[in-house]
């Protein structure tokens, strides 16, 4: 995922929330990995037993993982729950040990960092604030030195896999890491052991998430002073994530060892390195689905969105997406490529990279409670308007008086001024694609009535269409980008944000000058399009009800989104057959 960097801290979080994933075109080619069958309008994948790698998913709750050190490693055995009831004080970062010394990864340490999910060894500063685990932060300056917050990942880690590159990544103790931790973090210091203890939670209530109200997970670990680690687990939710001891040890001889922690005995090992990673399904890759549905019913889809009632290998509850792009546009800033790989023969454009499983929350209709943000499948139109229309966007940029300027990658820049021709949930709302709504206040300062986050669910600007082959290039209008955006502490009176900025005027000229006209163009363009919906279940299993009704109640939603945003100048429809 590719980030602006003049964008302002808030936004940059909310950015996080969606990106394209561009697959390799050199990746192997798909092949089917189901049984298809129609049900409806709806195309059922039943998955081929050993298709895909099954869930693995946590274990040890309330039970205590103990660590003995034997030489340069640690033998290991699960034992009865051992729960300290005393949490000590709240931190957040570094701790710093007063009565005795911890030996870890050949060292002696008086002080290490509590991060979210882990403790790790080194490189931080003392007075620095510590991060959260599974957040790509790399080294982050603090005061006196550097913090490294713990185990880095990818936002779309796989858990089944994430655990061996924390080999050697940093000398830390991977308690429970996962993506998306919030909540505290305690430690209370004694005469011969140091209590970590953290109440954490799953994200929630968000269009990524799995639950609509905040998880209870509680975990523990108590290093005591000759080394002996206990990690002990007392109500976990969560079923996915790494757990493990990784020292930074070159001369260590002891075995490294992904291992079934709950089945390790003090009769194995001594191991150095010993983690597990706890995952969901596997994610059926985008090709294999591509071919499946194509092979078995034709190649007559311009869109695939898939649906589950099975999780997969991603702490995310929503789906990047991507494709070949079918279809031959040019002066979009993408092209076709890799129609074999996805056994298209030019038809298929664009398609999710995995389904959504019902567990997700935005596959729900409704929030409870009526919370506003989430009426009617509106989570939904907000994913799969966003996503399916990365296959024309947001990559395009302008060219003004001999200077290039990037109106994306990917999503459009904060500061470009597109609000939505045809909008879908609010009277004045920004681009699905980003970007923002934007009112010049004449003095260098620029009020954003409407930001680049697309939730609720919005339409598409007339720079959209255009790009889309649905607008001539007369009908979109003069807009500007604001470049060196930064956020200012005022709010105008209906509580709008206000930031300062450099203004640049944009035409659409200036983006053919850069781009080169669209072509085909709106009089040629195609305007008729087609989504397969597919519902995926495992081997032997059937759709639930729950599933079939979700997608159903998406396909006809996303059919009326469609025509809303794109004022009735393309049509959608999911006819399978």
């Amino acid at each position: 995922m590719l980030l602006r960097a003049s964008t302002p801290a808030r936004l940059l979080a909310l950015a996080l929330l969606c990106s394209v994933q561009l697959q390799s075109q050199r990746g192997a080619p798909g092949h089917s990995i189901g049984k298809v069958t129609v049900v409806g309008n709806l195309i059922h994948i039943e998955v081929d037993s050993g298709a895909l790698t099954p869930e693995h998913l946590f274990d040890l709750d309330h039970r205590t993982l103990r660590f003995t050190p034997e030489g340069n490693g640690y033998r290991l055995e699960t034992v009865p729950l051992q729960w300290e009831t005393t949490f000590g004080a709240a931190v957040q970062g570094p701790v710093t040990l007063h009565n005795f010394q911890f030996p870890f990864s050949g060292k002696s340490w008086s002080a290490f960092n509590v991060a979210l999910g882990s403790i790790t060894f080194g490189d931080f500063a003392a007075t620095g604030r510590g991060g959260g685990s599974g957040v790509p932060a790399g080294n982050r300056t603090g005061a006196g030195g550097s913090i490294r917050a713990g185990f880095q990942m990818d936002r779309y880690a796989s858990m089944a896999t994430v655990g061996s590159t924390f080999v050697n990544m940093i000398a830390g103790i991977a308690v429970y890491v996962r993506n998306g931790w919030t909540g505290q973090r305690y430690a209370n210091e004694l005469a011969d052991r140091v209590v970590v203890t953290w109440t954490l939670s799953e994200p929630s209530g968000g269009i990524q998430a799995f639950s609509w109200t905040p998880t209870i997970n509680r975990f523990q670990a108590v290093l005591h002073r000759d080394g002996e680690i206990d990690l002990s687990y007392n109500d976990v939710h969560a079923g996915d994530g790494v757990v493990g001891l990784f020292p930074l040890d070159s001369t260590a001889t002891g075995a490294r060892r992904d291992a079934d922690l709950s089945t390790v005995t003090s009769r194995d090992g001594p191991f150095t390195d010993v983690y597990e990673g706890f995952y969901w399904a596997q994610i059926p890759r985008a090709v294999d689905v591509a071919c499946t549905v194509i092979q078995a019913l034709g190649d007559r889809f311009d869109f695939l969105a898939s649906y589950s009632d099975f999780r997969v290998d991603n702490p995310e509850g929503g789906t990047p997406s991507t494709g070949p792009r079918g279809g031959n546009v040019t002066g979009i800033g993408s092209t076709t490529g890799g129609l074999d790989r996805y056994c298209s023969q030019g038809r298929l454009q664009w398609m999710f990279v995995e389904p959504v499983s019902t567990a997700a929350i935005q596959i729900q209709k409704d929030a409870p409670g009526g919370a506003v943000m989430n009426t009617d499948y509106n989570y939904a139109m907000s994913q799969i308007g966003h996503e399916l229309a990365h296959r024309w966007l947001a990559d395009a940029d302008a060219l003004v008086n001999g200077d290039r300027i990037r109106l994306g990658p990917v999503h459009w820049a904060t500061g470009l001024q597109v609000p939505a021709a045809f909008p879908y949930s609010k009277p004045v709302e920004a681009d699905a694609m980003g970007g923002g709504v934007w009112r010049d206040n004449g003095d260098g300062t620029f009020t954003q009535l409407d930001d680049d986050y697309y939730v609720p669910a919005n339409g598409y600007s007339w720079l959209d269409l255009y790009l889309m082959g649905l607008a001539k290039a007369e009908e979109v209008p003069d807009f500007f980008i604001i470049r060196n955006l930064q956020p200012t502490t005022q709010r105008d009176s209906a509580g709008h944000r206000i930031y300062r900025g450099e203004r640049t005027n944009l035409t659409i000229q200036d983006v053919i000058a850069a781009m080169g006209p669209r072509e085909p163009d709106v009089e040629h363009s195609q305007k008729a399009f087609n989504t397969g919906m597919v519902v995926m279940t495992m081997p032997g299993k059937a759709p639930s009800r729950e599933l079939i009704e979700a997608a159903n109640a998406i396909a006809a939603h996303w059919v009326a989104y469609w025509s809303k945003s794109t004022g009735g100048r393309a049509t959608m429809t999911t006819v399978p057959k």
